[in-house]
């Protein structure tokens, strides 16, 4: 593998990991924060046990059986996409998910991740939990205008049957009935509703902690799984590409263009993870585009046809050592342009090395309607 490739890579790795550590803040804050606003309670320190509930058991279920539904049905809905949607992640993590997902590794990554973020979210749910019933006098106390106590007990009996072995956290109908608070029930037996503590424990244990962990370790064995394979798959091409003879790749190779690149008369299509300060600099000395457009794998698709209408002059962007995709063909089949490769180093850009470069020569060469450019002074 050349130096530049292995340069590339680590980059990428080190994004995904520093995104897959703020994914890991962003959920143990939230879950923290939503725990303590829902413990603080009202004026008399009587937290409602229903809201726990929804927090603690209904909201996990229904995690957890939508998670087991795309992993089943192999859809690609996964809820560490939620989180991603904020706009506060730097533009180069979230170009490693790029990356990732032209290697085939985008799918079991957020996989894994989301795994890791739902028992992140349950600790930290729990430490909030636990921290303000050690420092404040909590009363656990339920209040609906539809349930009675009758009608909520078998929904509490039910949920607590994985830890049917631990009676003291199974729910009694004195409890559920001494915990009722109503402005039409005068209630002065409130305390002994501390028992509910149990119950919100265990159902953590046996609704998130367990059954997610077992899918934390099969998400991570995939991952490690998938990560082998294209490392494999890699180096398969690697000695392909190597056995190749000279003589046949000539009439093979697109043309290398010898004008001189004025980006400033051309929109950009961002299909490469090139850093911020390379793209200031390759457009500080070559021109500010009319347009930058993103087209990568994070890219929306209303962004990807926007760019595909635009009837101006077209650049494409891409980094020398990735391999080339069918995705990025099928778009430039559907336009035309000039296409640019591009190699950088921590210190900044670099000569293409002769077999990257030839590689998307014979890429190139398939695309008619396409010019191959290489830069030559690029500082």
């Amino acid at each position: 593998m050349s130096t530049g490739e292995q340069i590339g890579k680590r980059v990428v790795n080190q994004n995904s990991k520093r995104l897959a550590t703020g994914l890991s803040f962003l959920a143990f804050f939230m879950a923290f924060t939503a725990t303590a606003v829902l413990m603080v309670g009202d004026e008399f320190g009587k937290v409602n046990l229903i809201y726990l509930l929804l927090l603690f058991v209904l909201l996990p279920l229904f995690s957890l059986g939508l998670t087991l539904y795309c992993a089943v049905f192999n859809t690609p809905f996964n809820v560490t996409n939620l989180l991603l949607n904020f706009p506060f992640w730097p533009s180069a993590w979230l170009d490693s998910l790029s990356v990732l997902k032209r290697s085939q590794l985008q799918r079991p990554w957020l996989f894994y991740q989301g795994q890791k973020l739902a028992l992140i979210f349950s600790v930290a749910s729990l430490l909030a939990f636990f921290s303000l019933l050690l420092v404040s006098d909590v009363t656990f106390v339920w209040r609906s205008t539809l349930l009675s106590a009758e009608q909520l007990y078998p929904l509490l009996k039910m949920i607590a049957q994985p830890w049917f072995f631990i009676e003291a956290g199974q729910p009694l109908m004195l409890q559920v009935e001494s915990s009722q608070d109503s402005r039409l029930i005068l209630n002065t037996d409130l305390a002994i509703t501390g028992v509910w503590w149990r119950f919100i424990f265990l159902s953590q244990c046996f609704y998130v902690i367990f059954p997610r962990f077992l899918l934390l370790v099969w998400g991570y064995r995939n991952f490690k799984k998938a990560s082998a394979a294209h490392r494999a798959d890699d180096q398969d091409k690697d000695i392909i590409a190597h056995g190749i003879s000279p003589a046949s790749e000539v009439v093979q190779l697109q043309e290398i263009c010898c004008d001189t690149l004025n980006v400033a008369d051309s929109i950009v299509l961002n299909w490469s993870i090139l850093p911020a300060q390379l793209k200031t600099r390759l457009f500080s000395q070559f021109g500010e585009p009319l347009q930058l457009y993103n087209i990568g794998a994070l890219a929306a698709d209303n962004e990807v046809q926007a760019a595909l209408q635009d009837s101006r002059k077209k650049l494409i962007l891409v980094a020398a050592w990735e391999p080339p995709m069918g995705e990025l063909e099928d778009i430039m089949r559907e336009t035309s342009g000039t296409l640019l490769v591009l190699d950088w180093n921590e210190e900044g850009f670099k000569a293409v090395e002769s077999q990257h470069l030839d590689e998307w020569r014979r890429f190139c060469f398939q695309l008619k309607n396409w010019q191959f450019q290489q830069l030559e002074g690029l500082q």
